[in-house]
Parts: structure tokens; C-alpha cells; sequence
């Protein structure tokens, strides 16, 4: 060979063995791979990879006023007809648990009238949240002690009720309780009833009818005779013997009966000029026929207000004013 031909022959260096080659092969892939993803994000960083999942329907918040059919909850406002209001709730996943308010020694009881539902039976569950919202627990909790007026339970159940299908799984869905009257519907809120003197909804308070042997509950805006005003506040501490015990004398308990049905009312003349009568005699009592109690010492006075005469009342008295009554001749 020439020495010009020498010259172009160029020097082969080191040579690189199979293994060598294939791991830097495999950095190269690498390289690439990654260069490619950091493209595809700056050139269209929103484009998603893998989509998040839905997240799950809420439940209506507390104080919503809801329709309830068989598959359907549907929130209202609260001055059109609506079959209940949400006082508490759960998202997906979580237990319903009944309102724990501690101790409850020494808290009032009702024990004379108690009026049953017929929108259907009481969720244990939702007893505790119901009576929190309408602010009875509260209420009561400041209201202990013997021969105290105080307003009477609000006529409330509460319904547990689940997300309606399309709004979760069979074992996956929010739940809430909801509170109802015994008007399938009806309009207004329940928020802090008890306490509340304006104008209630309808089929909270409790109206009742006389007759020889029975004493009937009807709905307040049907006619009726009597209007429960107030029941006295008892303990389990005043309930040990066969008798309870009143520290006040019964014209004292009259007088007290008389203002509770003024605040209640909200008037000054809860009788209305004589169209009425404020009593405190026990609802049982009240029919024709004598009523036989076991033990006669329990036979608690409630605060009443009653027709004075003929006519009828067909309509509530609470919250009313110093208008003319709902009356029907």
C-alpha cells in the first residue's frame, strides 16, 4: 500500500463490546421517552392523562326544604309546599349517628299529651337532630324544675331519607334527616318552633276535640274546641311517688298559664273578649265520661285554651295577635 493511500484510512479507536452498546441503547430510549412526555406538557399541559373521578353528589345543607317523592328529593323554597326540611346530613360514605347531648338527668319530659304522626313512624336516628333543630332540646334544657309552663313538644317526626338513585350506589350514597309535621305538606319553617311565637307552620301545635268518651286530635285548621298551650315541665326527680308535687298553688298556676298564653298568642287578651277561656286542667279530663288514671296523682294539669260558647276555632291561636280569630260559626 501506497503512503498516500495511508493516509485515509482513519483510526478505529477503542470497540465497544455488546454489553456496553446495549446499556447505552437502553439510556438513549430513555432519554427519549422522557423528552416526549415534557413535549406533549408544554405543548398541551391541560390535555389530561388519566381522568379523576367524579366526586360524589352532596347531600342538600342543613335548613333546606325538600319534596319527597319515592326517587326523587327535591329542594324547594321554604314558603311553597314542601313535605319536610333537612336538619342534618351525611356524605357518601359516612354513618348516621343519632345527636349525642350528653347527660340527660333533670331534663323536662312530656307526659300528659303526646300526638302520633301519620306521615309515617319515627327514625330513632334522626329523634335527637329533629328536636335540636326546632330548638326543643334547647329549649327545655333552660326550662327545668316543677311547675313551669312550657311550650308542647312541636308535632314533628324525623324521616331518615337516602340519595335518590342517579345520586350514588346502592351501598355508596349520602343520607339525610328530615324533619315533617303531620301535614303531608305543608308551608313555613320548622327552625326553632318551640321558641318561636310568630306564626307557625301548619300541623305543629295541637288542636283537639271533646267528645263523651274520647278526646280527639285534628289538624288546627279543621274546627275544633281546644288548643294546647302549654304542658308543665316535669322530671324523673319529681315523678318518684304517686302524686307530683306543684310548688305553687293553683290560682298561682292559672296566673302563669294565663301569661304563657299571652306570649304565646301574642296578645295582650288571649281570651279575645270572652270568645275564649284560658284553663289549666289536664286534657284528659275534659271529655264527659269520668277518666279512670293509674296512679290519680298523675293526672297533670296542661294549659289550655277553650271556646267559650258556641262556635268553632279553625285555625291555630299561636302567634295569631289581636286580630280577629279564625272562627267558623
Amino acid at each position: 500500500m501506497a503512503v498516500a493511500d495511508l493516509a485515509f484510512v482513519a483510526d478505529p479507536g477503542p470497540v465497544l463490546d455488546s454489553s456496553r452498546r446495549r446499556v447505552i441503547g437502553g439510556l438513549l430510549l430513555i432519554v427519549g421517552a422522557v423528552a416526549v412526555l415534557l413535549g406533549r406538557a408544554l405543548l398541551a399541559p391541560d390535555l389530561p392523562g388519566v381522568a379523576a373521578p367524579a366526586p360524589w353528589p352532596e347531600p342538600p345543607p342543613v335548613g333546606s326544604c325538600v319534596l319527597l317523592d319515592l326517587d326523587r328529593v327535591d329542594q324547594v323554597p321554604c314558603d311553597q309546599p314542601h313535605s319536610g326540611e333537612v336538619v342534618a346530613t351525611w356524605k357518601a360514605g359516612e354513618r348516621p349517628h343519632p345527636l349525642l347531648e350528653g347527660d340527660a338527668t333533670g331534663r323536662p319530659i312530656t307526659v300528659s299529651v303526646r300526638r302520633t304522626l301519620p306521615v309515617g313512624p319515627q327514625d330513632e336516628v334522626c329523634r335527637g337532630w329533629a328536636e335540636q333543630y326546632t330548638g326543643w332540646s334547647a329549649f327545655t334544657a333552660t326550662h327545668r324544675g316543677a311547675g313551669r309552663w312550657i311550650a308542647p313538644q312541636p308535632v314533628i317526626a324525623g324521616k331518615l331519607v337516602q340519595a335518590p338513585p342517579g345520586e350514588g350506589t346502592p351501598d355508596r350514597h349520602w343520607t339525610a334527616c328530615v324533619a315533617q309535621t303531620q301535614q303531608p305538606l305543608y308551608t313555613g319553617t320548622l327552625r326553632s318552633v318551640a321558641t318561636r311565637t310568630d306564626e307557625l307552620p301548619g300541623g305543629v301545635s295541637i288542636c283537639l276535640n271533646v267528645g263523651v268518651s274520647s278526646t280527639d286530635f285534628v289538624d288546627c285548621d279543621q274546627p275544633h274546641s281546644i288548643e294546647l298551650i302549654a304542658v308543665m315541665a316535669l322530671t324523673t326527680a319529681m315523678m318518684t311517688t304517686d302524686t307530683i308535687a306543684v310548688d305553687h298553688s293553683a290560682a298561682e298556676m292559672h296566673q302563669m298559664c294565663v301569661a304563657t298564653a299571652a306570649l304565646r298568642t301574642r296578645s295582650a287578651d288571649p281570651t279575645y273578649q270572652g270568645q275564649l277561656e284560658v284553663v289549666n286542667e289536664s286534657v284528659w279530663v275534659q271529655r264527659a265520661e269520668p277518666v279512670h288514671v293509674t296512679p290519680p296523682g298523675w293526672l297533670v294539669p296542661d294549659c289550655l285554651i277553650r271556646v267559650n260558647g258556641p262556635g268553632m276555632l279553625i285555625g291555630s291561636v299561636v302567634g295569631h295577635g289581636d286580630g280577629p280569630l279564625p272562627w267558623q260559626n
